[in-house]
């Protein structure tokens, strides 16, 4: 399953609607703008209901902590997974496990955002899944 960042097929909605953090008062993490770059699945008619998070430092652009978030809890045979990690496959840092922490305690409290990230997996999804979307059009080959 490959994941492709929001930006690409919605270039604009992220200038609107970009969650930028900059931590204060916590000792586990620097006191400087965070960028959480959304990245949803490219399957067709995957079912997956995640998003992952890619927390960028806004100062040095390097890529902090790649968030895994599921909308929903896992159901079996996939509870071991849990409704959030770190993702094992993409770059973390040492400031990653206080970013996972930062991030769970701020879906917890802003019930919006976590509507914007599922609206905006519905919205990808509804692209991913239609083949006839210009966005799906391939190059012609000569």
């Amino acid at each position: 399953m490959g994941m492709i960042g929001f930006h690409f097929l919605f270039p604009d909605e992220p200038a609107k609607e970009c969650r930028t953090v900059t931590p204060l008062g916590r000792a586990d993490l620097p006191r400087r703008t965070f960028v959480f770059m959304q990245a949803y699945c490219i399957e067709p008619r995957c079912d997956c209901r995640r998003v992952m998070l890619n927390v960028i430092d806004a100062e040095t652009h390097d890529q902090i902590a790649t968030i895994n978030y599921a909308f929903e809890p896992p159901k079996p045979p996939f509870e071991d997974e849990g409704q959030m990690f770190l993702d094992p496959l993409n770059p973390q840092s040492k400031l990653s496990p206080a970013f996972l922490a930062l991030t769970a305690d701020m879906l917890a409290r802003d019930r919006a955002y976590d509507d914007r990230l599922l609206r905006h997996y519905t919205m990808w999804k509804s692209i991913v899944d239609d083949p006839s979307h210009p966005s799906q059009a391939k190059p012609s080959r000569c």
